[in-house]
Parts: C-alpha cells; structure tokens; sequence
C-alpha cells in the first residue's frame, strides 16, 4: 500500500514537471512552492495518520470500527467483524487506515526467567493463560483448548510474548521445584470425581500414580496439578530408656512371667519412591507413617513375643539373641505390606525389673564369692606349691654350682700341669739345641783355624817360591835385584813420559848409550 501511493506522488511530480514547462517563471516558483507544501502536508499526515512505529517490547492492537457484530462468546474479532482484533502486530512500521481501524501500543507479556536479586535468586516463572472469551467449556471438561473460553492447559515458558491483552490474563506462577532428597506427587486438583484417591482415567481427578517427580524444575500448570514434596532416604524411630520418667521413651510390654520389660532400641526404615503416590493416599505425610506403619507394628510384636519369654529369659544370651532375631523378622514382614522397608532393628539394651532382678543378683553374687573364695584357696595351694618349687629349684641351682666350680677346678689343675710339662719340654729343647750349637761351634772353630794354618803354610810355600824364582831370575845381578825391588815400592799412580824435542836434545847427546828403566808393568 505505502509503496503504491509513493509510486503515484512520483507520477504526480513528474506531471507537475511537464507542466512547469509551459509555464512563466514567476508561475512557475508558485507552482513549486504549492506542490512542496502539498507534498509535505501529505508527508506528515501519512506518517501521524496511516504509518504506526511498534518498538521493541510491545505489540499493536487493531481494532475494527466497521464490519460484521460478534458472535455471542468471542471477545476478538477475525477478518471482516467489528471490534478487536484478534490479531496483534510487533516490532517495527505498520500501515493502518485510520477511517476504519483505531489502534493501541500494549507492552508484551513476559515471563521472567530465574535471576538474582538483592533478596537472592529469584526462581524462573511460567505463564497461565486464562482465555476471556471463546466457546463455552463442554460438560466434563474443564481446561481450554484454542478458541474455547478457560484457562489453557498449556502454560508459557520464560520469553515474550504477543497476546492480546483483551483477549487473556495470564497469570504468573514459580516454576514446581522438587528439591534434593524429595520426590514430587502429583495430583490432578480439576476434573471429575474419581471412585478412589488415584486418577485412574485421564479427566480424573486424584492422586497421579505412575509419575514421579525426582529433584528438579518442571513447569507445571498449578490450576490443573498440586505437587506434593515427598521426602526421601533412611529414617530412625528410636526408643529411649530413661531413669527419669519425663525422658522415658522405652518400649514397654509384659513378659509371660508379668514382669514389665523395657526396651532401648531404634528402628531403621526406608521408603522408596515408587510407592509414595499409595502413601499419600493412605498416610499423607512421613509421621503418620511412622505412626501407623513402625510404632503400631512395633508395639504390638513386643507385645506378642514378650508373652513367649520370661524375664530370666532375657537373661540368657542364646535366648535374648533369639527374641530380637524373631522381633526384627516379624516388623520386616508386617511392614512390608505396607510397602515399608525395615532395614535394621537395634535392641541397645532390655531393662528388667529389679524385684526381679535383686534374687537373682543376690544367688549370682553369692555363687561368684563361692566361686572366688574356692578360687583363693587353689590359688593359696598353687602358691605354696610354687614357694616349694622355687626352694626346690634353689637347691637344683647351688649344686648345679658346686659341681661346675669342682669341674672347673679340675680343669684349671689340668691346664697348670700341661703347663708345667711344656715348660719342661721346652726347657731340655732348649739345651738340647744348645749344647748341638756348642759342638757345631767348636768344629766351624777347629775347620777355622785348620783353614787358616793351611792358608798360611801356602802363602809362606808361595813367597819362598817366589824368593826362589827371583834368585833363580836375578842370580849374581845384584843391580837388577836392587832395581828390582825398588820398583815394588814404587808409587802405583806415577807416570813417566818421555819426549823427543829435536835435536841438541837428551836423546840425541845419549848417542849409543843406553839406559835400563824398571817400572811396573800395567795391569
């Protein structure tokens, strides 16, 4: 639309071009003036009036000034009827036609989703939708569909939306949260009466039994569902004995003797989360489980089986044993028709009456003094047959003693005469080596001095020998034996050296002279 009036202003102005043509100028600066101010009066009442500017966050509702009245029921109108438009616009330009339609600017519905806040953080929200007008509800039903007049089964997640605000409410609600350690339940609060707790048939109301909650978020239509929190884990039911009466909580029953016993004991239970829809129904909350379910059992068992033992009974170890084995089976299995399991029942302690009990003590204590009393006189016995032990042992150690001493004795005496005996013995090797040392030494003396005569008598045999030689070597030469013996007595390191120098020398005026030297030959 907008495009095809601008399309018919250009065709307009290029007319109104033409015609300038044909005009004067002064006509024609008036022409152009009345055109621009048409122009712009046209401008500006396209934009106020036909163009609508939706920002952003909000929606533009039409409604129809003429056409077709509305039915009896609808609150919006469709194409062609007269009132509000069912149909919304959202952001940005929009063409209207001011002489049939009239509009407003409405804010979109927004649901918030989880946030923190000055107070914490704020859990996510959905929205319930409540349709205004539409087609009444059919018997039997009682959540709308589209186009029918209620609260919508469908609920808005967190976001924006463009709803008519004429048209539906809708309400703003925290999402379900189930929390850790619960279950949730649901049951259905809108529909028709069921013939037990449990919604059996969809459109009934009740408890739902085959959805479980486990710990989360769900967005759930709180019109149509409750959603009960459930617990879950181990539980303990205990029973407390205590000698003040305001803190006794002892589980008490009669004995088939009539004597009151009192029992300490605590019961472990647990429920599992499968069978919460059949204990809401039944129960409704945790203690009256516990009520109806551990404590009603658990007094009418002691009751029962405290009439199969007698007081003296719990005295015995194999028969107390017994009563609690026999107590802890039959709560398992009464509980467990009531889908609760029995995990552990601990009997801490079994108080019994003290008129009984003071016999009993009396022939106890006295039976443990006879006992003791025979127990000293063995043990006085025993002391005295250890005292004689311990003499006996005494004497066993001092001749024990005796004999090692004597045989120690004995060989001391052995190891002084060994003694005595080798000193002896080394004492005649001793001589014996010296008086072979002294006859080696008088015959080494003997070949000694036989040795030296004999080398002697050789030496003197060798110089006459020698004397001889020499008289037979010199004979009557006197000369030659003095020279002779004079050149024995010679310097062993003296050298004689004899030069010819030339002529005029000693060898020359020696002429035939001669001269005999004697001198010691080299060695």
């Amino acid at each position: 639309m907008v495009r095809k009036i601008l399309s018919k202003l250009g065709n307009l102005a290029r007319a109104c071009g033409h015609a300038l043509l044909w005009l004067k100028p002064r006509h024609a600066r008036l022409l152009i003036l009345f055109v621009l101010i048409v122009c712009v009066s046209l401008v500006y009442s396209f934009r106020k009036f036909f163009l609508h500017h939706v920002p952003s966050g909000h929606m533009l509702v039409v409604i129809a000034k003429s056409g077709e009245p509305l039915a009896e029921g609808p609150l919006l109108a469709g194409p062609g009827q007269m009132g509000i438009r069912e149909e919304v616009y959202g952001e940005g330009w929009h063409f209207v036609w001011p002489v049939f339609y009239k509009t407003e600017i409405k804010p979109n519905i927004v649901v918030p989703a989880a946030k923190k806040s000055a107070k914490g953080i704020e859990p996510a929200k959905v929205g319930i939708v409540k349709a205004l007008g539409g087609t009444p509800l059919p018997a039997g039903q009682f959540l709308a569909d589209k186009g029918q007049q209620g609260i919508h089964r469908e609920v808005l997640l967190p976001g924006s939306y463009r709803l008519n605000p004429y048209g539906y409410e809708v309400k703003l609600v925290d999402m379900v949260e189930v929390k850790q350690g619960y279950v949730g339940v649901k049951r259905r609060k809108l529909g028709l009466d069921g013939a037990t707790e449990f919604a059996t048939k969809p459109g009934e109301k009740g408890i739902i039994r085959d959805e479980i909650l486990q710990p989360g978020l769900y967005p759930i239509n709180t019109e149509e569902y409750e959603v009960i929190p459930c617990d879950i884990g181990i539980y303990q039911t205990t029973y407390h004995y205590s000698s003040e009466p305001k803190d006794n909580t002892a589980l008490v029953f009669d004995a088939s003797d009539s004597n009151r016993i009192q029992l300490d004991c605590t019961i472990e239970w647990e429920l599992k989360p499968k069978h919460w829809p059949e204990w809401v129904a039944k129960f409704r909350n945790i203690k009256r489980i516990e009520t109806a379910v551990i404590m009603l059992n658990v007094k009418n068992i002691s009751r029962n089986k405290g009439q199969d033992y007698g007081a003296e009974d719990f005295l015995d170890g194999v028969k107390r044993e017994k009563f609690q084995d026999d107590f802890m089976q039959e709560l398992q299995q009464a509980c467990k028709a009531d889908n609760v399991i029995v995990r552990h029942a601990f009997i801490r302690n079994i108080i019994i009456p003290d008129a009984f009990l003071k016999p009993k003590r009396d022939e106890q204590l006295a039976r443990e003094k006879a006992i003791t009393q025979k127990e000293q006189t063995l043990t006085a016995k025993t002391q005295n047959e250890v005292v004689a032990a311990e003499r006996t042992i005494a004497f066993e150690v001092a001749k024990v003693e005796a004999i090692t001493q004597k045989l120690v004795a004995g060989i001391e005496r052995e190891v002084e005469n060994l003694t005595l005996i080798t000193d002896a013995e080394v004492e005649k090797l001793k001589d014996e080596y010296d008086a072979k040392k002294s006859i080696m030494d008088a015959e080494r003396k003997e070949l000694l001095g036989k040795a030296d005569a004999e080398s002697k008598r050789l030496l003197n045999v060798a110089k006459s020998s020698l004397y001889k030689m020499q008289m037979d070597v010199f004979g009557s030469d006197s000369d030659s034996f003095l020279r002779y013996t004079m050149s024995q007595n010679l310097n062993q390191a003296m050298r004689l050296r004899l030069f010819q120098s030339g002529p005029g020398t000693f060898w020359t005026n020696m002429g035939d002279k001669s001269m005999n030297m004697f001198v010691p030959a080299p060695r």
